[in-house]
């Protein structure tokens, strides 16, 4: 899944992925799959309440730099390998297959947390919020790129914050000077009716 999908199918965005991706590169045995599977379960990981994006994607990428370790590092934060997989992990580190031990890592994370960042955001308000920010800022930047357009874009934008602000203040709740005002208002109403 490529960086803005994956912004547009989380509550994340294109700069936290970018951002992950930059710390995750950081770690010379995180490679291919290993690489975005973790790019993925550190986003999970997020939305199950594990962090940020960007430090779930160090901490993966310390686990799968030194299993061993990693392993310990990642059950003091609440993701926990079974005693199989840990044994099967160390096997696999002592006849030196890295990568089946990485596997194992990333199955027993995906096996917690796998989803999770897809499913907090599918068909909810705060998913469908987060669709917009993503788009709205890829036509802002590609607006902004656009010899000309700056300015007629800048008086769409003034205009949908008027608009916007209209609509917030219709469904805002009324202040205590809103209704001393609309009481005031009922009163003279009262009092000039009464006089005719």
């Amino acid at each position: 899944m490529c960086i803005r999908d994956r912004a547009l199918a989380t509550l994340t965005s294109v700069d936290a992925v970018q951002k992950a991706q930059a710390k995750l590169l950081t770690f010379n045995r995180v490679l291919g799959g290993e690489f975005q599977k973790s790019i993925k379960l550190s986003q999970d990981l997020a939305e199950a309440g594990f962090g940020s994006i960007e430090s779930n994607a160090i901490l993966l990428g310390k686990a799968l730099q030194d299993p061993i370790k990693g392993m310990s590092a990642l059950s003091r934060v609440g993701v926990t390998l079974s005693q199989t997989q840990k044994d099967l992990a160390e096997d696999a580190i002592a006849v030196g297959d890295i990568f089946a031990a990485q596997g194992i890592i990333l199955d027993a994370v995906a096996g917690q947390v796998e989803g999770v960042a897809e499913a907090v955001a599918d068909g909810t308000l705060a998913g469908a919020v987060d669709t917009l920010g993503q788009n709205w800022e890829e036509l802002t930047r590609n607006v902004a790129s656009s010899s000309g357009a700056l300015e007629t874009w800048t008086r769409i934008v003034n205009g949908a914050a008027i608009t916007a602000k209209n609509i917030a203040d219709t469904f805002a709740d009324p202040t205590a000077d809103d209704l001393f005002t609309a009481s005031l208002e009922s009163s003279l109403k009262l009092a000039e009716a009464e006089a005719k």
